[in-house]
């Protein structure tokens, strides 16, 4: 006789159903009667790791070979548009890695090409299980095909892709920083300016009604008029654009902008907002860039050229892992950020519509000081703010790393206008001076914004800038530093929006206890101050203090004798 042992799939729950807590025992009359077990649980392992696409082999794996992929062993399951199915698992998955969206709530849809129809998730459930049969087709007769139902906000979808033409996906979702304003029955005003980038001056809330209902659907259409994003009052909200990314990162958007908004109230007062005229001009621009970005997302593969055949191609891989890194420690996001590093009679710097967390060494494009970005690859153009990468290296000679970001503490303080005062001794350790100004309102990409910001930084003498309604900027002595500088920067926001958020503003340090603090961090760091550091005799003065070398590291030969103390 023969024995099959399987594995219990699925989650905790279903696999407490099984026969023991982990493996199911079956005894089978043969080989045919063990495959007919074994076969329905191989295609549900295919689905289960179809989800995420294997990591293609490397010359890392094998140096100077990188064998094609292995053939799956069993074919994709015969269900009708399986890739576009996959397509919207994939997205479902990552709004809750963004942080927007969490366990069955939210949903999203793609309309089918040349069908008619759309395809939208079906209802309760669990995104982390949900295989393409689960994915819903809807034709636009408000009609739905297959064995499960589809999501209880499928008005929503349904009268979106019926009515606006140009709606291709649409995502919905419960971001905790929307659904706060939200249940306040407000929007987000015109005070960063991301904001046009939804499609108007504003994004509004539509007004209340129950979930799942017909007046809930009617309510959205009111409120997006011509826009892409909307608030669903005391629910969530709704985006929708040319492609599935193209919605999500509006998603991703709205909500770092709900975020930014609501912590700029905590402060104490309404932002400064922007002005129409301004506003209406930042809209043509940023759906230029839009147009731009949807172009190169759809450029495939993304790997157009060997990295290691482009020139700069270490600088290239340095800057990639610094975007990664900034990304993880949610300092950037998306494509609302830039960041660069010198090179031999330039600087490298990331690509125009490619999301930082994607960045690799071929996205980076070379921009020489003469005005004349170069791209390398098919397509690519450097960020629109290169201007303001440049300025900082022709301003700062010691300058080999330069981060802009709009992180939504810095950002949510730029829209205040106010500069970052010495609250805490690491504003010095960030710009090299007692307090961080807040560069006057540019456009975005411009030489004013450029110019603003190198005078708020005093000609590159200071390394940190606030950008108003807009982010910050800094530089470092290297790339490393300058990434450091960010991270910090955008800490100290967020402690100092926390200490106004009680009701009191933070209470500012002295001039002369910042110039110790100053002189400190000339020492910072420094194994041995020597006669030829070039510090002044105050610094030397306040230099930190280390306790006395006493030896290589700790072993046994350095342990006290057996006979003092156990308590020395």
């Amino acid at each position: 006789s023969f024995v099959v042992h399987t594995c219990a799939l699925g989650s905790p729950q279903k696999r407490a159903r099984a026969r023991s807590p982990q493996m199911a025992r079956k005894e089978v009359a043969g080989p045919a009667e063990a495959w007919e077990v074994l076969l329905p649980i191989a295609n549900k392992l295919f689905l289960l790791c179809a989800r995420r696409a294997p990591r293609l082999p490397t010359s890392d794996d094998a140096p100077g070979i990188c064998p094609p992929p292995p053939p799956p062993l069993l074919p994709p399951p015969d269900v009708p548009y399986h890739d576009l199915r996959m397509q919207i698992i994939d997205v479902c998955l990552r709004m809750e890695s963004l942080g927007i969206n969490q366990g069955t709530s939210g949903n999203v849809s793609l309309r089918v090409p040349g069908d008619g129809g759309f395809l939208v998730t079906a209802s309760g459930v669990a995104y982390d299980t949900m295989t393409p049969d689960q994915v819903v087709y809807m034709n636009l007769d408000g009609g739905y095909f297959g064995d499960f139902l589809p999501s209880s906000e499928w008005r929503c979808h349904y009268d979106l892709h019926r009515r606006v033409k140009s709606a291709r996906a649409i995502v919905h979702a419960h971001p905790t920083y929307c659904a706060a304003l939200s249940a306040q029955r407000r929007g987000i005003p015109g005070f960063h300016y991301l904001i046009p980038g939804a499609g108007g001056n504003e994004i509004r809330c539509a007004e209340y009604a129950t979930f799942g209902t017909q007046e809930l659907s009617d309510a959205i259409i009111s409120a997006m008029g011509s826009t892409r994003s909307v608030l669903m009052a005391n629910h969530g909200a709704i985006t929708w654009g040319d492609t599935l990314e193209d919605a999500l990162l509006l998603a991703q958007e709205t909500e770092h902008l709900a975020r930014t908004y609501v912590l700029a109230l905590s402060m104490g007062a309404v932002p400064a907002p922007l002005p129409d005229e301004e506003l209406a001009t930042l809209s043509e621009r940023l759906e230029v860039a839009r147009q731009q970005r949807l172009q190169v997302m759809a450029m495939a593969p993304w790997n157009r050229e060997d990295p290691e055949a482009l020139p700069h191609s270490q600088g290239r891989r340095q800057l990639a892992e610094a975007c990664k890194s900034l990304v993880q420690k949610k300092v950037v996001s998306g494509v609302g950020a830039s960041a660069s590093c010198r090179a031999d009679g330039g600087f490298l710097i990331t690509a125009a519509g490619v999301p930082l967390e994607m960045v690799g060494p071929e996205h980076i494009v070379f921009v020489d000081f003469t005005d004349s970005p170069a791209g390398v690859g098919r397509g690519l153009a450097p960020t629109a703010e290169w201007r303001l990468h440049r300025q900082v290296y022709l301003d700062a000679a010691e300058a080999q790393g330069v981060v802009h970001a709009q992180s939504p503490h810095c950002a949510a303080m730029s829209a205040h206008l106010k500069p970052m005062r010495c609250f805490h001794y690491m504003v010095g350790a960030i710009a090299g001076d007692k307090v961080i100004a807040c560069a006057a309102y540019a456009p975005p990409g411009s030489q004013a914004l450029a110019e603003g910001a190198s005078k708020a930084m005093q000609n590159g003498r200071l390394r940190a800038a606030l950008l108003a309604n807009n982010g910050m900027v800094c530089w470092g002595p290297s790339l490393a530093k300058a990434a450091w500088a960010a991270n910090e920067l955008e800490c100290c926001a967020h402690q100092y929006i926390a200490a106004c958020s009680t009701g009191m503003e933070p209470v500012v340090l002295d001039d002369s206890e910042m110039e110790v603090c100053l002189a400190k961090f000339k020492t910072y760091g420094k194994s041995k101050i020597d006669a030829n550091s070039g510090l002044s005799a105050f610094e030397v003065k306040h230099a930190i203090v280390a306790p006395k070398f006493a030896g290589p590291i700790a072993c046994g030969c350095c342990a006290p004798p057996k006979d003092e103390p156990d308590d020395l």
